[in-house]
């Protein structure tokens, strides 16, 4: 992970809280959430993420919230090897549906983490 991108995160976590944002999200509209960057060697094929947007969260617990689970899957590559296109995810919780329990896990979300649901097709380009 870019622990640039991870830092800066966190950072704009305790700014939140600071000036009272009680659940843990970045409020702020006009940022768009993005996956941590990598570098990977250019024989790795090319990785496409399950999910159509990036989750707000993925994670929800008291003193906790953040997107932390993904789903990638390699696209077919120009060579016509076979690889995965998403094509529909599942809905995910929003922020006031979970809060409504206080947290997760709770009775009706077993665990802290949201399950991420995603179809893809196997493809050969």
């Amino acid at each position: 992970t870019d622990l640039a991108y991870e830092e800066e995160k966190n950072c704009d976590a305790r700014q939140d809280k600071a000036n009272g944002d009680n659940d843990g999200i970045n409020s702020n509209p006009n940022q768009s959430i993005t996956p941590p960057s990598l570098t990977l060697p250019e024989s790795f094929p090319n990785l496409v993420s399950g999910c159509k947007e990036m989750p707000k969260f993925t994670n929800y617990a008291v003193d906790f919230i953040d997107t932390l689970d993904y789903i990638l899957a390699s696209e077919p590559d120009e060579m016509g090897n076979h690889g995965l296109i998403p094509k529909r995810s599942a809905r995910m919780p929003t922020a006031d549906e979970v809060k409504q329990f206080i947290a997760m896990p709770n009775e009706f979300m077993p665990s802290d983490h949201v399950s991420i649901v995603c179809d893809f097709e196997w493809k050969r380009r």
